[in-house]
């Protein structure tokens, strides 16, 4: 957010009941939080092989499956999510078997701070998934 002057100045955020935003803001976790499930689930130790293909499909080229968001990478396709709320944003993107991940969790300094995030996430996302 800016002041009257046009000075970029955080919002404290840290009284508003993250409830207020549905499911965006009613779990309370941690990036290794996020690993431990995205590398279960993608192992197919959660769901039947053919369920998991179907949430790691893209039918449509929307770039969705059944809950999941793939993107493509000069390396190939990742699956993850990525969201947030007032104040916080959590991506985590992870390859097909799960073996290789990226969560970042972040807090904004405003409103619409995080509007240019992602390109920089894109490319964290390029250089830790696809290593040289």
């Amino acid at each position: 957010m800016k002041n009257a002057v046009g000075t970029l100045v955080p919002v404290d955020d840290t009284t508003v009941n993250m409830s207020v935003a549905g499911a965006a803001g009613e779990i309370i976790s941690s990036t290794a939080d996020l690993d431990h499930f995205f590398r279960t689930l993608l192992s197919g130790d959660l769901l039947r092989p053919a369920e998991l293909r179907e949430m790691t499909a893209d039918p449509s080229g929307g770039g969705w499956g059944l809950g999941l968001e793939i993107a493509t990478l000069p390396c190939g396709t990742i699956v993850g999510h990525a969201g947030g709320t007032r104040g916080y944003r959590t991506i985590s993107f992870h390859t097909l078997d799960g073996t290789s991940q990226v969560p970042v969790d972040w807090t904004d300094w405003g409103t619409d701070a995080d509007a240019d995030a992602g390109p920089a996430a894109l490319a964290l996302m390029t250089a830790a998934l696809c290593p040289a």
